[in-house]
């Protein structure tokens, strides 16, 4: 049911986001609750998949979600200039993680 209530406010929110964009309006304060909605999604996301199954966690699967919503999350601070610095890390602890730390630093730089 939350989950229900957070997707519905996202696409409002990126309703008025698209009409404020073509407006020529700020869109600052629209992106921020929309980013907080999503890590709010990934953190419900993250913490509900490893409460049904431990085993889950080395999922690829699993891990790419993660990793998509991280990049999503980024992808919107990209769009008004906020830092991705934390959003990246997570995402490189994610692959060092699955990947192995040889693997990630010869194609991820």
């Amino acid at each position: 049911m939350k989950l229900e209530i957070l997707q519905k406010t996202y696409t409002k929110l990126q309703q008025q986001v698209e009409k404020a964009e073509r407006l020529n309006q700020p869109i600052e304060h629209l992106v921020k609750q929309q980013i907080k909605i999503l890590e709010e999604v990934h953190d419900e996301y993250v913490s509900s998949a490893l409460a049904q199954n431990k085993n889950i966690e080395n999922s690829l699967d699993f891990i790419g979600t993660k990793i998509k919503q991280l990049q999503a999350i980024a992808s919107l601070c990209k769009k008004i200039g906020l830092p991705t610095e934390k959003y990246d890390k997570q995402i490189r602890e994610i692959r060092i993680k699955s990947l192995g730390v040889d693997f990630v630093n010869e194609r991820y730089k």
